[in-house]
């Protein structure tokens, strides 16, 4: 089926979907990761994740994101759950898939 024929009858464009997703999804705050880390130095949480302190600021400076496994880490290391770490807003925007 054609691109013309898929928008006739109506089949979600699968690309239109996937961005859609990505906008709802939950999204690192490196305001959070500052927040958590409090007074405690970057350098703990680097070498907790296996990173340089300069990976771990630009993490704080909204370049960037950890990986999960670091993530878990920097939860461990900071007392706060995963939810923690992810900003609250959300896009408010549902997905019509037929």
């Amino acid at each position: 089926m054609d691109g013309a024929l898929k928008r006739r009858a109506g089949v979600p464009n699968t690309a239109s979907l996937a961005q859609e997703a990505r906008e709802r999804a939950p999204k690192f705050s490196g305001d959070r990761l500052r927040r958590a880390r409090g007074q405690m130095r970057i350098e703990p949480v680097a070498v907790a994740c296996d990173v340089t302190a300069a990976t771990v600021w630009n993490w704080e400076a909204g370049k960037g994101s950890p990986r999960a496994s670091q993530l878990s880490a920097i939860a461990y290391l900071t007392g706060r759950p995963l939810e923690f770490f992810f900003s609250k807003r959300f896009v408010k925007k549902t997905v019509k898939i037929f």
